[in-house]
């Protein structure tokens, strides 16, 4: 008797000690229990659990449900029921703790609908056009996504997701035409229409908001499309040889971002004579480039980028010069020696290069030679770097450039490249608080950039409840720090500008070399930040 009872006290040990969720699912609206909901939970950030695992369960009549076993660590929630719309941030996430149990209640609103019909501006349906609701405000954003669809061959459009204030945007595809010599290029590419919002405005702030409740549909809600002026680019490609008639191809993206989003999946081929005409292109500044890559033409023939005009008329006697890439040459210099071989690497940035990234190993003499070097704007790296190794400088013929890029879109031209590497750049390490000033018990992420367009990537860090958070290799400077909530952070306009907003408000500090900085960031100021706006 006595072994039976320390059987089931153990048992109960064992039980009490697992880690877990428990929780209810419920309508928004009537705040009911809700059966047959599929709660999955997958790992948010780095913990015990393999980034692939996830873990679900099925809410009873009761609207509970329950997964027991999990290993400790953060989990992002996403719940699925047919008829309702699972609306984020209702928990966004759970972090579940060794030995507990983590309770919550996911929340479904039921679908709300908009429909209606896409008209030209002779009152005509237009199909294949992309509507999308978006959600009004920054917090309306956070709060729930963007409804999408296509309209059909009769114009109509039905858009099903979370209740909420939405404009409507009408986007149709644009597509630019190559025309070539001979043929009639007037009216090729049919009519344009730029993005329109309901009821029939290309200015947002004109536009008029809906409102759609929960289990309601919004019927009738009709956009007629707003017609937009285009412009032709023109001109001749030079430097082709005959064999590659065709091969050459000129490629077109919007300027001054211009990163690697081309018009036309595979660009434009040029015609007879290398001469091009591109129609259907809406108005605005383009960067402009053509590249042959023939078989018969070894190697590649690049020409430089040049940026056109097209805000008020067509672009004509657009010229691209062909040329062979050059070879450029440079010398690395490693204050302290590096852990392994380095190698330093180019990245293009008027075009990316079309996705290249070129790399060579360095020399015992710290020399390096890249072979085929297209005019360009690169951005210079060098990898493996130690543990708070930084880019001290980067000159070209002797003179410092900015933020480790150099500029040669005008060719090569038996440019000279220095590149310094310093072991003892800066590092800044602390913790997360919250308002009471004891450690944020959920998912942050923090902060630590010298301007408020580097936020994101390396400049950013997911950090876990209870851990500390480290930058290394920061180069001498003054930066901002500030820790952001996991609502915060969304590839939208509106939240950049809120995230923006919040950093010029984040306290400074000022790096020098070496230094080894301790410092706390509490999330109170970035939310005092935010309720100022």
């Amino acid at each position: 008797m006595k072994k039976a009872c320390l059987f089931l006290l153990l048992c109960r040990c064992v039980v009490a000690q697992q880690s877990g969720i428990a929780g209810v699912a419920m309508d928004s609206v009537t705040h009911q229990p809700l059966a047959g909901v599929h709660v999955t939970l997958g790992t948010f950030a780095p913990s015990d659990a393999p980034p692939e695992d996830t873990y679900g369960a099925i809410s009873g009549r009761d609207g509970r449900f329950s997964v027991s076993a999990m290993p400790p660590g953060i989990y992002f929630v996403s719940a699925q029921r047919n008829g309702y719309i699972y609306v984020p941030g209702k928990p966004p996430n759970v972090t579940v703790k060794p030995g507990e149990i983590a309770a919550f209640t996911v929340e479904l609103a039921p679908q709300a609908v908009i429909s209606g019909r896409i008209f030209d501006e002779n009152g005509d349906p237009v199909q294949h056009v992309e509507v999308e609701a978006l959600p009004s405000g920054a917090a309306e954003i956070r709060a729930r996504a963007p409804m999408n669809a296509r309209s059909d061959e009769r114009g109509q459009f039905r858009l099903i997701g979370a209740p909420g204030k939405y404009y409507l945007q009408a986007a149709p595809d644009r597509k630019p035409m190559m025309d070539f010599p001979g043929q009639a290029a007037e009216g090729s590419a049919g009519p344009v229409y730029g993005a329109t919002y309901y009821p029939g405005t290309a200015s947002k702030d004109r536009a008029t908001a809906l409102t759609v409740e929960a289990g309601r549909e919004a019927a009738g809600i009709d956009i007629r499309l707003e017609a937009t002026r285009t412009f032709r680019m023109s001109g001749v490609v030079t430097g082709a040889p005959a064999a590659a008639s065709g091969a050459a191809m000129v490629w077109v993206s919007p300027a001054p971002r211009g990163h690697g989003v081309f018009i036309g999946s595979n660009g434009f081929p040029i015609g007879p004579g290398g001469k091009f005409t591109i129609t259907g292109l809406a108005p605005g500044r383009y960067r402009v480039m053509a590249r042959s890559e023939d078989v018969l033409t070894s190697p590649a023939l690049q020409s430089p980028s040049v940026e056109v005009s097209l805000e008020t008329g067509d672009a004509t006697n657009v010229t691209l010069a062909l040329a062979e890439g050059e070879a450029l040459s440079g010398v690395l210099k490693i204050e302290g020696a590096l852990a392994e071989k380095p190698t330093v690497r180019l990245e293009g940035q008027s075009q990316r290069n079309f996705g290249e990234n070129k790399g060579v190993e360095v020399g015992a003499d710290g020399a390096f030679r890249f072979a085929n070097i297209f005019p360009d704007k690169y951005v210079v790296s060098v990898l493996p770097m130690s543990e708070n190794a930084y880019i001290k400088s980067v000159s070209v013929d002797g003179v410092e450039t900015t933020d480790g890029a150099i500029d040669l879109s005008r060719g090569v031209n038996g440019a000279k490249v220095k590149v310094t590497v310093s072991r003892n750049g800066g590092q800044v390490e602390g913790r997360v608080l919250g308002a009471d000033g004891q450690a944020l018990p959920t998912l942050a992420f923090v902060v630590l950039a010298a301007k408020a367009e580097e936020i994101g990537g390396e400049h950013l860090k997911p950090i876990l409840p209870g851990e500390k958070f480290t930058f290394r290799s920061l180069r001498p400077g003054k930066y901002r720090l500030m820790v952001l909530g996991p609502d915060q952070i969304a590839n939208n306009e509106d939240d950049i500008a809120s995230a923006q907003a919040l950093f010029a408000k984040a306290p400074e500090i000022e790096i020098h070399e070496g230094d080894r900085i301790t410092k706390d960031v509490t999330v109170a100021a970035a939310e005092d930040s935010h309720a100022q706006q």
